[in-house]
Order: C-alpha cells, then structure tokens, then sequence
C-alpha cells in the first residue's frame, strides 16, 4: 500500500493557520499536534480490524463471552476513530470560525489549477 501522509499534511496546514488566530485567544487544536495522524489511524484501523476477524472467529465457534468481547472492542475501537475525524471536523470549523476570511463570491468554483476532483 502506497503511502500518503494527507493526515499529517491537514494537521501542519492546521498548525500554520491556527497561528494567525490571536493570542489572547484561548482556541486550541482538537488534533492532537504531536501525533503522527496518518499512522495513528492506520494503527486505529488495523485494531478494528483485528476485532472484527476475532468476531468472526468467535461467532463461528458459537462462543457467546467471545463475541461479545469482540462486540465491546469493536465498539471501543469504532468511538476512537469516530473521535479522531471529530477533531479533525472540529478544527475546520473553529478555523473557520476564528480567522478572517474574504467572502466566498457567489457560484464560486475551485479554479482548475488546483485540481480538485469533486465539485
């Protein structure tokens, strides 16, 4: 699997911009800022992952504490991920919210040259 730390690129964009909201402010990043994110969810993932072949495994051996158990960890492990785009989702908001920003023209569309594929 090829490697692409977008992860890790939206917290340092988050980074740069949560520094031009003003000091006296007490705004703070979700993100947690000293984490490698694109490693963190890609541990995240393979957790639940890993309960889901252990669910399977239980429930195929009629094994009802097992499953169970597995039904626990994966709730636990979904939550997690569920509070890590939380963040995410939290910062784009406060960034929005915090900074100053020109008004968005209407019937704006992204410029081509960023090469953006959704519209």
């Amino acid at each position: 699997m090829k490697k692409d730390p977008f992860l890790n690129e939206l917290k340092e964009n988050y980074i740069e911009l949560s520094r031009q909201i003003p000091a006296k402010s007490d705004t703070n990043l979700a993100i947690d800022t000293q984490l490698d994110l694109d490693k963190d969810l890609e541990e995240q993932i393979a957790r639940l992952r890993d309960a889901v072949v252990f669910l399977k495994e239980a429930r195929t051996a009629g094994d009802g504490i097992a499953t169970q158990a597995a039904l626990l960890h994966i709730t636990s492990y979904a939550m997690g991920l569920s509070n890590f785009f939380s963040d995410i989702d939290v910062d784009a908001g406060m960034l929005l919210k915090t900074l100053q920003w020109p008004a968005i023209p209407e019937n704006y569309k992204i410029p081509e040259h960023y090469h953006f594929p959704h519209k």
